[in-house]
């Protein structure tokens, strides 16, 4: 699985942690049409933290929880500028 963007929302907080929304474009690595997938994501963050700060935390969560889904086998982040990534999942 490839994903090509990753769109979060800041959804609210639930005591320490912070709620989102992320949206995820993937391709299947034997070329399908892209397609989205939505999850939703909580962070442990402090309410005072940047917002850019508390997307890539829901992002990371996101990741998470897609590597954890049985028909995953692996992920692949493809960044538009062409960087690697800093994580892996």
């Amino acid at each position: 699985m490839i994903i090509t963007r990753i769109d979060v929302s800041i959804s609210g907080r639930n005591g320490a942690y912070q709620r989102g929304h992320v949206v995820f474009e993937i391709q299947e690595d034997d070329g399908t049409e892209p397609r989205l997938l939505h999850l939703h994501a909580s962070a442990r963050a402090p309410a005072s933290a940047p917002a850019q700060e508390m997307e890539a935390l829901l992002a990371e969560d996101a990741i998470a929880r897609l590597r954890r889904m049985p028909d995953v086998k692996r992920v692949t982040l493809r960044l538009a500028d062409g960087s690697q990534p800093r994580f892996s999942a």
